[in-house]
């Protein structure tokens, strides 16, 4: 046992306290409308890695798989494509409000390169629209930036998206 700034801490205080802690936005998931959303901010290689290794179990062949992505033109777009992207029956692009944002037809051109469905949304709020009604029943899993993770949070969470 330990003490810190008054505080007891015990191997069982440290395991509760892990087990309690909440992260929006990694691994998050929201069901909701029947469907499962699964938020995570993976914006770079590793992050993608990390949401690829999280998603296995929860991805079924029998159901729908679309994936909501957009990222900031400093990101290696080509790389987290290559990822990503072929777990998913269809990814939707997004736009997002930032001038850091890397532009729709990069995006589309890697996700080219690995043969994915893609569609084009004008918005965040059209994204998540549009998955929920080519993914009912099925697991849209939202990713890529921080900024879409973000405002495809809010709007799910506010319930507004029909």
């Amino acid at each position: 046992m330990a003490s810190a700034h008054g505080f007891l801490i015990t191997p069982a205080s440290i395991a509760e306290g892990v087990s309690q802690t909440r992260w929006p936005g990694r691994l998050e998931r929201i069901e909701t409308g029947g469907m499962q959303w699964i938020l995570d901010v993976a914006h770079n290689p590793a992050g993608a890695w990390a949401l690829r290794s999280g998603l296995s179990g929860l991805l079924s062949e029998n159901r729908p798989r679309l994936l909501i992505f957009t990222c900031l033109r400093d990101k290696p777009v080509a790389e987290m494509a290559q990822i990503l992207f072929p777990l998913f029956d269809q990814v939707i692009f997004a736009p997002i409000h930032s001038a850091r944002a890397t532009p729709i037809e990069e995006i589309e051109a890697a996700a080219r390169a690995t043969g994915t469905s893609t569609l084009s949304a004008g918005s965040v709020r059209q994204a998540l629209q549009w998955a929920r009604e080519r993914g009912h029943g099925g697991t849209v899993v939202v990713s890529g930036s921080v900024y879409l993770v973000g405002e495809a949070r809010s709007l799910l969470l506010a319930g507004g998206l029909i």
